[in-house]
C-alpha cells in the first residue's frame, strides 16, 4: 500500500509540474475576437450563496475531523472588483476542462486551477470539470435585488415568523441565501463537477461524504484553493490586491 501511494504521488507531481509550466508560459490576453458577446448559458446555476437552509450541526464539519489547512478564506467582491466579460485579466479555460459552456477565471489563478484538476485526475478521481467560474453581476440595482429576495423567500420567512413578517425581515433572512455580489464576479471562484460533486444544495451533505471531496479537503490548499463550507462544489482562491489588479 505504501508503494502505491508513493508511486501515485510521483505521478501526480509530474503531471502538476507539467501543467504549471504550461500555464505559466501563457500570458493573459483579452477575449478572442468573435467571442463577444457570450450570453450566460441557460443552465448556469443560481449564485452559490443560496442553498436550502441546513441545520448547523449537519452543515458545518466538526473542527477535529478536518485537516488544519481546510478552512475558508472568502473572496469578497468589495475587496476586489466585479469584472466585465471583456476584461483582459479573464482567461478562458480549455474546453475539455469546462462543463456546460465557456468558462473564464482570473489569469492569476488559471495555472493553479489546472494543476489542481490534473492532480485530482492523477490521484484516480473521476475527472473534475469547471461548471461555473466567472459570472457577470446579476442585478441592475439594489432595489431589484431586494424585490427578488421578497419574491423568493417571502413565504418561507412568513412560515417561520408569521404572516406579520415585514419586508425588512424577509430581506434580512433572504440575504443569508442569496448575495447581492457573488465571488464568481471576480474570476477567483469556481464550481467543480464530476460524478461526486455538482452545484445542487439538496445533495450537499451527501457530496461531503465522497472521495472527491475528501481529496479536495486534504489537497486543495496545496494549490491555493479554499472551500466555501456550505457548498462542497464551490472553491475560491484569494490573491493580493496587486495581483488582482495586474
Amino acid at each position: 500500500m505504501r508503494a502505491w501511494h508513493i508511486a501515485g504521488g510521483v505521478a501526480a507531481a509530474v503531471v502538476v509540474v507539467g501543467v504549471i509550466a504550461l500555464a505559466s508560459s501563457a500570458k493573459p490576453s483579452a477575449t478572442p475576437s468573435g467571442d463577444e458577446p457570450e450570453p450566460v448559458p441557460d443552465d448556469e446555476p443560481e449564485p452559490d450563496e443560496e442553498p436550502e437552509p441546513v441545520p448547523a450541526d449537519v452543515d458545518e464539519p466538526e473542527p477535529d475531523d478536518e485537516p488544519a489547512e481546510f478552512k475558508e478564506n472568502r473572496v469578497r467582491v468589495a475587496d476586489f472588483a466585479s469584472l466585465p466579460q471583456s476584461d483582459p485579466r479573464l482567461k478562458i479555460l480549455p474546453a475539455e476542462l469546462s462543463y456546460g459552456g465557456t468558462r473564464r477565471v482570473h489569469h492569476r489563478v488559471y495555472g493553479s486551477l489546472l494543476a489542481l484538476l490534473a492532480a485530482a485526475e492523477a490521484a484516480g478521481l473521476p475527472a473534475l470539470r469547471v461548471s461555473s467560474a466567472w459570472r457577470p453581476h446579476r442585478w441592475k440595482s439594489y432595489a431589484e435585488y431586494e424585490a427578488k429576495l421578497i419574491e423568493k423567500y417571502g413565504d418561507r420567512v412568513r412560515e417561520k415568523l408569521g404572516e406579520g413578517a415585514t419586508d425588512a425581515q424577509i430581506i434580512a433572512e433572504g440575504r443569508k441565501w442569496l448575495a447581492f455580489a457573488s465571488p464568481h464576479e471576480t474570476g477567483l471562484a469556481v464550481d467543480l463537477r464530476n460524478s461526486d460533486l455538482e452545484a445542487k444544495s439538496a445533495t450537499a451533505s451527501k457530496q461531503k461524504t465522497t472521495a472527491t471531496y475528501a481529496w479536495l479537503k486534504a489537497n486543495a490548499a496545496k494549490f491555493g484553493w479554499t472551500p466555501y463550507l456550505r457548498e462542497p462544489w464551490h472553491w475560491e482562491q484569494r490573491i493580493t490586491s496587486s495581483e488582482f489588479a495586474s
